[in-house]
């Protein structure tokens, strides 16, 4: 089924009026909407008379519901039906005189057995390509396309595809015989925008249009299995939608006939049925909330929370931790946490349900735990004991690790309904209560939607009005007509709103500098900013070390916008997570060291008591786990150990660590040392030794004596005592020369722990600069 058939179905499914016409090409990319370009026009509804157009368009026959349209000149185009009583709004085409008109076309094969996808593309005009190619169901080229590929290829046109987040490219090889191009590249579930491009080659000054695509790892829709009923909404609901946050191609449509999941933007889809005998009739009709997972779908029935999987579907109850009644809504987080991070260890919530008195968190396994209740809700707004309080719906806001309650409270002889809002942080677990109330009918319902924005920036709207609360709360209003009307379901005969196709913020742990520069030429004057963001709190030698390191975690939001005193260009609004942290994807490792082609496997040694640093009455027996520690490294007596510690991400190297570091034996060895004292070292008081730490540490184990939270230099005055400083320095660097020492009276096994030492040592560094441009008449 192609895009235009698509667009039909959902129209007729969601019962609009009698009659409908529009006009597309036969590319679904509208910037190639040329003079070249044929224009299909259709008009479907009763006594079609004619269509009035412009005397530069031409058209095949005008009195035909059904037909094509051709402008040669470029400019904007009035368009209009003609039929017997009824009127029918002028449509503006704006053709342009383009010069891409060629477009790529993809496709993807999965191989699981490397975990890459081999994408084949070819060039295809849409004016002479193939009906399947049109549709996007064809698997290799047109007669026509193979030729112009060919043609292209010849000219020197090479494509390839460029990850538009994380910057990468892939190159194919040599173009095939078939009269295509093959690019492998890795599956991936955090770098899904991708972009074919190509070089700048033309062909009758036609060049070929980037086409922007989403590809991520392969998500497998449910099969169809025989024999199992439809599952729908009740009859004459308007559509329902949901999608994957962080791959929108994987979606699930519900309608009053059936639900459909695809995962590839509706190229294809299955039908989503369950099996006789769990749900009446009547339940399987009255479907009234879905959350899409890559596991499963989730249903709201009758106010009950029921779970489709590959393999089963059954009803979550108490044993989940769910109500298994009066459930109102599930809610999913819209933005997708592509990479944040969180002070906590807890694990982060995935999905909310709420009743009309309770409010629940759902995580893996889909496991739920209560957050809020009406009793405490009516403490938190300090509210008489007997007044109402209902919560209306949840919502996650923009910012990944808040969300919303939108309650309403009265007291029992109320005609209206006070509308409040908490934000609840997971991070934190503190309620903030916002400054937002509306006093409504008690028949109202609301809709919360928080938009793409830094500062929490909200669209509510019930059956009838839309309210906006801008830039947190600080500018707000209800959306009017140009004639001040409010009441929009007025002014389309009774009909509801369904849905509404709209600074920093976060924790203050950054500051940031700003500089500006003006430039005006030819009557434009552009302003420049240029802002840098860093954090300057100084680790050393504080007393809570890790509660500054909290207070200075998390996760701000940065929004960059055009001033609102002065005519800007048009812009698409810039808005960043800046997060501030350990990255879960970053890790340290020592050089040299390696975790396969060991030529053993696990053993076992003994350490003699005599060489352990507690003296323990007996020798102590250890078995090396390979898998654990990774393969060992052989060394001579009289060859010094100096580790380089490297630093890697998800994408292999990034930096040698120069920060100063410590190594300890993790069995408690103490048959070694080091070559340089604290003097040699360049001292000016006595050093920290794991000695002198265990003593001042008695009661903490061997692994929490020393680090970052308790490091104090020795080359300071400042600091510590003078000391004796012809003790072995046992602090290393990239830098310095100083290196383990082996005892050389007997031989040994050593399993040595790595921990950076350096207070401030951040393996990202903070500091960030963002450019912002801003033009306008001088």
């Amino acid at each position: 089924m192609s895009v235009r058939e698509l667009m039909v179905l959902l129209w007729w499914l969601s019962g609009s009026g009698s009659a409908l016409w529009r006009y597309y090409i036969n590319s679904s990319d509208y910037s190639i909407f040329s003079t070249r370009s044929s224009i299909e026009i259709e008009y479907e509804g009763p006594s079609f008379s004619i269509w009035r157009l412009s005397r530069t368009c031409k058209i095949q026959s005008l009195r035909s519901p059904r037909t094509k349209l051709h402008c040669t000149a470029p400019g904007v185009h009035s368009l209009r039906p003609e039929a017997k009583n009824r009127t029918e709004e002028s449509r503006n085409l704006n053709v342009d005189k383009s010069h891409i008109c060629f477009m790529w076309y993809y496709t993807v094969e999965d191989v699981y057995e490397n975990l890459t996808q081999s994408v084949t593309i070819w060039v295809y005009d849409p004016e002479s390509s193939s009906k399947e190619e049109l549709q996007w169901t064809a698997t290799r080229p047109s007669h026509n396309s193979r030729i112009l590929t060919k043609l292209l290829n010849t000219l020197g046109q090479h494509p390839y595809i460029h990850t538009l987040m994380k910057k990468k490219v892939y190159v194919p090889g040599a173009l095939t015989a078939d009269g295509t191009w093959v690019v492998n590249l890795p599956m991936s579930s955090d770098d899904l925008m991708k972009e074919i491009r190509g070089n700048k080659v033309a062909f009758q000054d036609c060049f070929i249009s980037n086409l922007a695509f989403l590809l991520t790892f392969p998500v497998i829709t449910m099969a169809e299995t025989p024999g199992d009923l439809p599952l729908t909404l009740p009859r004459g609901s308007p559509l329902m939608s949901t999608w994957s946050s962080c791959i929108p191609t994987f979606a699930v449509l519900l309608t009053d006939t059936e639900t459909f999941q695809t995962n590839n933007s509706f190229r294809t889809w299955t039908r989503i049925r369950v099996p006789p005998g769990i749900l009446s009739d009547a339940q399987r009709h009255n479907v009234s909330d879905v959350a899409l997972f890559n596991n499963g779908i989730m249903f709201l029935i009758n106010g009950a929370i029921y779970l489709k999987t590959k393999r089963t579907f059954e009803k979550l109850d108490s044993t989940q931790g769910v109500p298994e009644t009066e459930i109102i809504g599930i809610q999913r987080r819209r933005w997708c946490p592509v990479r944040y991070l969180f002070k906590s260890a807890r694990k982060k919530s995935l999905f909310a349900i709420w009743t009309k008195s309770e409010f629940y968190l759902g995580y893996s396994e889909f496991r739920f735990v209560k957050i809020m209740d009406s009793a405490r809700l009516k403490a938190a707004l300090r509210l008489d004991p007997s007044d109402t309080v209902v919560i209306q719906s949840v919502e996650y806001t923009w910012h990944p690790l808040e969300l919303a309650l939108i309650l309403h409270h009265y007291p029992s002889s109320a005609t209206t309904k006070h509308t409040r809002m908490l934000l609840y942080n997971e991070d934190s677990t503190e309620w903030t209560i916002q400054d937002f109330q509306l006093d409504l009918p008690m028949s109202s319902n609301l809709v919360a939607h928080f938009l793409y924005s830094a500062l929490p920036d909200l669209i509510l709207w019930d059956a009838h009005r839309v309210y906006y609360y801008y830039r947190n709360f600080t500018i707000s209003g209800t959306m009017k007509t140009q004639e001040r009307e409010e009441n929009l379901s007025s002014l389309s005969d009774g009909s509801k709103i369904h849905n509404v196709i709209v600074e920093h913020y976060g924790p203050n742990i950054l500051t940031w500098t700003q500089d500006l520069s003006y430039e005006i030429a030819s009557g434009l004057c552009t302003k420049t900013m240029y802002t840098t963001f860093s954090q300057t709190t100084n680790y050393e030698l504080v007393k809570d070390y890790f509660k500054l390191e909290d207070k200075n975690t998390g996760l701000m939001l940065v929004q960059f916008r055009p001033s609102q005193f002065s005519k800007t260009c048009p812009m698409a609004k810039q808005v960043f997570e800046i997060a501030v942290g350990c990255d879960a994807n970053k890790h340290i490792q020592v050089r040299g060291f390696n975790r396969t082609g060991c030529h053993r496997r696990d053993f076992s040694y003994v350490i003699d008591k005599e060489y352990l640093r507690d003296s323990p009455p007996e020798n102590v027996k250890i078995r090396y786990d390979v898998g654990k520690y990774g393969c060992p490294r052989r060394l001579e007596f009289n060859e010094p150990f100096h580790p380089i510690i490297e630093l890697y991400d998800e994408n292999g190297f990034v930096k040698i660590v120069e920060a100063n570091f410590i190594v300890w034996e993790i069995h408690g060895r103490n048959d070694y040392t080091f070559n340089y004292t604290m003097k040699q070292s360049g001292c000016i008081n006595e050093a920290q030794t794991f000695k002198s730490m265990i003593e001042e540490n008695k009661d903490l184990p061997l692994d929490d004596v020393w680090g970052p939270q308790n490091y104090k230099t020795c080359f300071s005055y400042a600091v510590g005592k003078p000391g004796d400083l012809n003790q072995p320095y046992e602090i290393l660097n990239h830098s310095n020369k100083n290196h383990l020492l082996w005892p050389m009276d007997h031989s040994g096994m050593y399993v040595f722990r790595v921990r950076i030492l350096d207070p401030n040592f951040s393996p990202t560094p903070i500091s960030l600069q963002c450019i912002s441009k801003e033009a306008g008449s001088s």
